[in-house]
């Protein structure tokens, strides 16, 4: 990915800018991804330190749940008192978005969406292991009435697990008052894998079983009469956001058929390449049945559900982000990417015997799968804290993996 990147400076002109976005989204996050396995498998004594996997994962879970708790702390506070909310519509009562220490809604839920999963894997993995060390039956039983298990935690134990549940509760509020759907969906997709991982694949198991039922009646739900029109607009992206996403991919799908489909713009190239292509706004459609008529003979028809577009930075899909700024290469590599992060996930869950690091498995696969549910619609790795947060899932799959591999060497 470095490598591809860097070629993707020269594509752009060998620009400040360029370099700059290679610096910070590919060179310093594939550092970190380096340095995180240069910390564990540091050979010590003959004994290399991967058996304290499990404690460096709740060491970077706690790092980021301090940024996420500062992030939604002041989230709640612009919704609570309209106060640091530059946008007008944004500070609206009816349509107030937070956006806390970003530049739009979205940002937060960029950012917040996949340490959420990431805090869940372990919240999961500290409760397991209280369990494990209690030795009272009710202990043993995943009663959700039973603290027990909390009672014979560590005093510094107690505080770990208060804090980081706290902060995804904030988080997943935060996510909320920003109206970041995409994230919201992120999550919640997130949570039904958790389910259907929670157990070995060996049976059905109750929480698989629960996941599936829970799933089947949102599905009834959503696509009963009441809710049909509105789940409906919003998969086939026929709302206000969705239309001018289509707009966005619309054209950058014509930039990239007219000869650009290799090397694509190239870093930081992509406003600049894509104005011939751009459209200057959009008529939004709504359920009218006379929309396609009346808004090409009335003025004021056209005038009312006419909507400017900007050129935006990114057009707004995880593939084309990077196919428009690595060219094709690069997209086929972060695709190879995503898919070896999942086979490893699934082939680590058949065969992990420990529970516990069953929990931290589901935590990293679902904070991976926020990113590219919620890169369907957003930019989900093109920023300095989403660029580090994307490595250090993969790095935290791939550790896990080389600690079960070499468990006996």
């Amino acid at each position: 990915m470095v490598v591809i990147s860097f070629v993707a400076v020269f594509t752009a002109g060998l620009s400040n800018s360029a370099l700059g976005i290679w610096k910070a989204y590919f060179f310093e996050s594939a550092l970190v991804y380096i340095m995180f396995f240069n910390i564990l498998f540091a050979e010590k004594d003959k004994i290399f330190k991967n058996k304290n996997l499990d404690h460096w994962y709740l060491k970077i879970v706690l790092a980021f749940s301090v940024s996420a708790f500062f992030v939604s702390l002041f989230a709640i506070y612009q919704k609570l008192t309209v106060n640091f909310i530059s946008n007008e519509v944004w500070a609206l009562a009816e349509t107030r978005r937070v956006t806390s220490f970003f530049a739009y809604p979205n940002a937060l839920g960029l950012f917040l969406a996949p340490i959420i999963m990431l805090q869940l894997g372990a919240l999961m993995f500290q409760r397991h292991k209280s369990k494990e060390n209690c030795d009272r039956v009710d202990c043993a039983k995943w009663n959700p009435w039973s603290l027990e298990w909390f009672k014979r935690m560590s005093g510094t134990e107690k505080t770990y697990f208060s804090f980081v549940k706290l902060t995804a509760v904030l988080s997943l509020v935060s996510i909320y008052f920003a109206r970041s759907e995409g994230a919201l969906i992120a999550v919640m997709a997130g949570m039904f894998l958790a389910l259907l991982l929670f157990e070995s694949f060996k049976s059905w198991g109750n929480f698989r079983l629960v996941g599936i039922g829970i799933a089947l009646l949102l599905l009834i739900l959503l696509f009963s009469s009441p809710f049909r029109d509105f789940t409906m607009t919003r998969i086939s992206l026929n709302d206000f956001s969705g239309q001018i996403r289509k707009a966005q991919w619309e054209e950058t799908a014509v930039y990239l058929r007219d000869g650009n489909w290799l090397w694509g713009a190239g870093l930081s190239e992509y406003q600049e390449k894509i104005a011939p292509y751009h459209k200057e706004g959009i008529y939004i459609k709504n359920d009218d049945p006379d929309f396609e008529h009346l808004i090409q003979v009335d003025p004021e028809y056209q005038k009312k559900h006419w909507q400017a577009l900007e050129i935006f930075l990114y057009p707004h899909n995880v593939f084309l982000n990077f196919w428009v700024e690595l060219g094709v290469f690069g997209m086929i590599l972060f695709i190879w990417i995503i898919f070896r992060a999942i086979y490893i996930s699934f082939s680590l869950l058949n065969r992990v015997e420990d529970l516990a690091n069953r929990f931290l498995i589901i935590g990293a696969l679902g904070a991976i799968l926020t990113v590219i549910i919620h890169g369907i619609v957003d930019v989900p790795f093109f920023k300095n804290d989403l660029a580090v947060l994307f490595w250090m899932m993969v790095a935290t799959l791939g550790a896990l993996d080389l600690k079960l591999k070499n468990k006996n060497k």
